[in-house]
């Protein structure tokens, strides 16, 4: 999978002169951008979503997926999650299918899953959307002092530790950090909602959910 994060696109360079009114020099070369794929998850052999993600971290984003949209409260609800192989004609395994298991008799609600094609632009957009989110949340939000001077300093800490980043200068990031600065996981994406769904699969299969003590970072 980490081999899939990144790929090569040829790009090309254009150089003008100082007036920038005449081309003086192009050249056609190998760049490393973002890889972007689909992911399908399917729940009990149904299938709830197909989202655009860089590959990796694939499991955390299913469980903070599935999380996120109100079916599971906690690791104990999962009792199976795999990549589905036999994907294409050929039957080979790309990748890009999971099939997640649910405990018997976990309710599964569909009436607000995001049940098209989420690309890497957006996860959820609209006052609708957002006010049905605000309703499926488990977690009372904790009023607990931050310190402002930490605050300005966390983007920069998140940068730092974009590795994907540094190759591609094109990819988001979520990652949670302790209320005195420190890393917990940090995570990279094309869509920066997948980001987050993976921060968040993290520390629900860590167990560490709600994460009170936790600040959420995001590029």
């Amino acid at each position: 999978m980490a081999g899939r994060t990144t790929s090569k696109f040829a790009v090309t360079k254009v150089r003008l002169n100082e007036e920038r009114t005449q081309v003086t020099q192009v050249d056609t070369r190998a760049d490393t951008v973002a890889g972007e794929e689909p992911l399908e998850i399917r729940v009990d052999g149904q299938t709830l979503t197909t989202t655009m993600r860089t590959p990796g971290h694939d499991i955390e984003l299913a469980h903070g997926f599935l999380h996120s949209e109100g079916h599971i409260a906690a690791l104990s609800n999962v009792t199976t999650a795999r990549y589905c192989a036999g994907a294409t004609v050929e039957g080979m395994n790309t990748y890009n299918l999971l099939d997640i298991d649910l405990v018997k008799n976990t309710p599964l609600d569909l009436s607000d899953l995001r049940l098209t094609t989420t690309t890497s632009a957006c996860g959820v957009c609209g006052t609708s959307s957002i006010e049905a989110l605000a309703k499926k949340s488990r977690y009372p939000i904790p009023q607990i002092p931050v310190d402002p001077q930490l605050v300005v300093q966390l983007p920069e800490k998140l940068r730092a530790a974009q590795k994907e980043f540094c190759k591609t200068g094109g990819i988001h990031a979520a990652g949670a950090f302790t209320l005195e600065g420190d890393p917990v996981v940090i995570r990279e994406d094309i869509g920066r909602h997948n980001a987050a769904d993976k921060v968040i699969g993290h520390l629900l299969m860590e167990e560490r959910l709600p994460a009170d003590d936790l600040i959420l970072v995001m590029s």
